[in-house]
């Protein structure tokens, strides 16, 4: 069982060059509530329940950002994970109020994993239904395949679909590629890596990862370190 109470004051003059602080001027409270167990017989492996408050103000005093988070979760002894979250928030007076499901077999599997999660209710003041499917494959030994997709009915669809292709030539050593669709936008790219050992790095890319669309690009990338 973890239990975190915390109070911030961060003003809006607040600079910090060294860091990342994602919100200022406001003034409140976090709590944090988490409690895990984990079992070595019977059907299921592990749980945890996690359970967040938040009140913020703004420095006048009015509302800026509050509400409660939960997450509940269980892994089976068969490698499912199935989480349930829950969460109603608001940030300076629009609402997220959302219930989400979380399936995943093959959880400690990274070679084969096959999954989705689906969300439901109140974001951003309107209402929201929004879906990812995700799977993990390796075949022939050296090839991997995954694909991350996400689709949103939210004022309208929208979608984006990523499939990536990798294939290990040696344990430092590896090529593919990678076909992002994002509405009526692709991308596709391929890419060799050598991650070479002792903190080197080496990346050839044919195209633009960072790209809305298809772009004819190369692209070299070395990183090392001294010392």
């Amino acid at each position: 069982m973890t239990s975190l109470l915390q109070f911030s004051d961060v003003s809006n003059n607040f600079l910090t060059p060294d860091g990342y602080i994602p919100f200022s001027g406001y003034k409140g409270f976090v709590n944090v509530e988490d409690w895990s167990a984990s079992w070595r017989k019977g059907m299921f492996r592990s749980t945890e329940l996690t359970l967040v408050g938040l009140d913020w103000k703004q420095m006048d005093g009015t509302p800026y950002f509050g509400g409660i988070q939960t997450s509940y979760s269980l892994e089976t002894r068969s490698d499912w994970h199935l989480e349930l979250d829950y969460i109603d928030l608001k940030y300076k007076g629009v609402r997220d109020n959302t219930i989400g499901l979380n399936v995943i077999s093959g959880v400690s599997n990274r070679f084969h994993q096959l999954g989705f999660q689906v969300t439901t209710g109140e974001l951003g003041g309107e209402r929201s239904t929004s879906i990812g499917p995700v799977f993990t494959l390796r075949m022939l030994k050296k090839l991997d395949l995954s694909y991350g997709g996400y689709l949103q009915n939210r004022q309208g669809l929208a979608q984006q679909h990523v499939l990536t292709m990798n294939y290990e030539l040696s344990p430092t050593k590896s090529f593919g590629g990678r076909i992002v669709s994002q509405n009526s936008d692709l991308n596709a790219y391929l890419f060799y890596h050598n991650s070479g050992g002792k903190g080197t790095e080496f990346f050839f890319i044919l195209g633009d990862p960072n790209a809305q669309r298809t772009v004819k690009s190369l692209q070299a990338k070395w990183v090392f370190s001294f010392g």
